[in-house]
C-alpha cells in the first residue's frame, strides 16, 4: 500500500504483481465553515483494515509505504500543523499494526527519474510516469473532475516503489516475524 498524506493525497493498494486493488483519495471531512477539512479516521481505519463499502472486501496490505511529511517555512503555521497533524494519525493507525516504511518523497521520485528543481513541474512528470505505467486507470478524483488528482498519482508511484524494494516474499517474512495481528480487546 502507498499513501501520500495530507487532505489532498491518495491511497493505493497493489497486489504483489503490481496490479490496482484500491485506489482511494485521501478521506476526509468538513469540520466547518469555509470548506475547512480534517481526516476522515474511521474511513481510514477501515480502508487500513481492508473493509470499504464502495469496493467491497479486500486483503489488508502486508506493508505500507508512507511518504515522509515535513514542515516547510514558507507555509503557515496552521498550514504545517495540520499536515504534521495528518501525518501523526496515520502512523498511530499503522505503526505497530502493519510493517511500514516511510519514503521520503524524493526517493520514491528519483525511483521513476522524476527530476524536480527550477522550472521542473513533478506532478507533472509523475503523472506522465503513472499513466505509463497504468494506461487504464482514471487518476481523476471522480468522474466529473476534468485534471488527475495528484494525490492518487503519487500513492499509486508510492505503492509501486515499496513493491519494488520488498517483493512479496520478504514481506511475507516480516509478518512472519511480527507474528499473529491482535486486535485491542474492547
Amino acid at each position: 500500500m502507498g499513501i501520500d498524506p495530507g487532505l489532498d493525497g491518495g491511497i493505493a493498494l497493489i497486489d504483489g504483481e503490481g496490479k490496482v486493488v484500491l485506489l482511494s483519495v485521501m478521506p476526509t471531512l468538513l469540520t466547518g465553515k469555509g470548506g475547512k477539512r480534517t481526516l476522515n479516521i474511521v474511513a481510514l481505519r477501515k480502508i487500513l483494515l481492508g473493509n470499504v463499502e464502495f469496493v467491497g472486501d479486500f486483503e489488508p496490505a502486508d506493508l505500507i509505504c508512507l511518504e515522509r511529511q515535513q514542515p516547510y517555512p514558507s507555509q503557515g503555521g496552521v498550514s504545517n500543523f495540520t499536515t504534521g497533524l495528518g501525518y501523526g494519525i496515520l502512523l498511530a493507525l499503522i505503526e505497530g499494526v502493519w510493517p511500514l516504511e516511510i519514503v521520503g518523497p524524493k526517493a520514491w521520485q528519483k525511483f521513476y527519474g522524476i527530476a524536480g528543481g527550477e522550472g521542473q513541474d513533478v506532478k507533472a512528470q509523475a503523472l506522465l510516469v503513472g499513466r505509463g505505467l497504468y494506461p487504464n486507470i482514471d487518476f481523476r478524483a471522480t468522474p466529473r473532475c476534468k485534471k488527475a488528482h495528484s494525490g492518487l498519482v503519487d500513492a499509486l508511484l508510492i505503492a509501486r516503489y515499496g513493491l519494488s524494494r520488498h517483493p512479496a516474499a520478504q514481506v511475507e517474512a516480516k509478518l512472519a516475524a511480527a507474528g499473529p495481528l491482535k486486535e485491542a480487546e474492547e
